[in-house]
């Protein structure tokens, strides 16, 4: 897998430098559908110890804990933002971790690891074999991932770094323009090679959501939230501002306003639930 931006410093980093809870909480209703229908397939009985990895303000992890009140609970992230949010609800039942994803590892093994919306930001092929290890036997691994590298929404992110200066010349590094035109989700039969003889069953497969968003330019609200963070992360001033302007207009064209105000935005995520033997 391919980083989805120049790693100049720690990608767990990188993201916390660029996490923002009260943006990102604006389609909390959207968001966290997909983590209640991954949940919806967990099996393990009676988990005791559960990390949400990636847990952000602590929604999903406090979902967890109406299902499961007698287990304790992880919340790892690296965003202290979205953790102080997370902390400001939580129980005695929930630690809140902020630390590197890529680095971290709990105490003991765990009987779930949840992981939402997280691992499409980072190479995380070898790093779901490091988390699968982290489970017991009879344990579950469960991953969701969007997968839009085909959507518009993102087709239009490297067309506007390829053309989008000034005089049409592009935005950013060539680096930086090659990292985001890797897919950052891989095919399911890559998954299904990577984890099979770590696993005793696998169950993987994609939604596609017909959201309807509301208010003005709701799909750029939304993009902002997260998949801009990488490319925000690697323009200059002037370059950020010049990247802006374009991606909004063409993201208008793209995606237009119904007859009702209302905008269509489909988009597709990938599931793994890993039951560990």
């Amino acid at each position: 897998m391919n980083a989805p931006f120049v790693q100049t410093q720690s990608t767990s980093s990188q993201l916390a430098a660029h996490w923002e809870a009260g943006l990102y909480e604006k389609f909390s209703e959207h968001r966290t559908r997909p983590a209640i229908e991954l949940l919806s397939k967990v099996t393990v009985e009676d988990p005791e110890y559960i990390a949400d990895l990636g847990c952000g303000f602590g929604n999903v992890t406090r979902i967890m804990s109406v299902r499961w009140p007698q287990a304790l609970f992880l919340g790892v992230d690296s965003s202290s933002d979205m953790l102080n949010a997370a902390e400001a609800d939580g129980s005695e039942h929930m630690q809140w971790v902020n630390a590197d994803i890529s680095q971290w590892c709990p105490e003991k093994p765990l009987d779930l690891l949840l992981t939402n919306s997280l691992l499409h930001l980072l190479p995380h092929g070898q790093l779901l074999l490091k988390l699968v290890s982290f489970i017991r036997s009879g344990g579950q691994l469960a991953v969701q991932m969007p997968d839009g590298f085909d959507a518009p929404w993102y087709q239009l992110m490297l067309d506007v770094l390829s053309n989008g200066g000034a005089e049409g010349d592009p935005l950013g590094t060539p680096e930086l323009q090659q990292q985001m035109a890797q897919p950052l989700v891989m095919d399911k039969r890559q998954y299904f090679d990577l984890l099979a003889d770590k696993t005793t069953h696998l169950d993987i497969w994609d939604t596609e959501y017909l959201q309807v968003l509301e208010g003005i330019e709701p799909v750029f609200k939304w993009v902002n939230a997260a998949g801009l963070r990488p490319i925000v992360a690697n323009l200059n001033r002037v370059e950020t501002k010049l990247f802006l302007r374009a991606y909004r207009q063409r993201l208008l064209h793209a995606y237009p306003q119904c007859g009702d105000g209302r905008t269509l935005f489909p988009f597709k995520r990938r599931f793994i639930i890993a039951t560990v033997g």
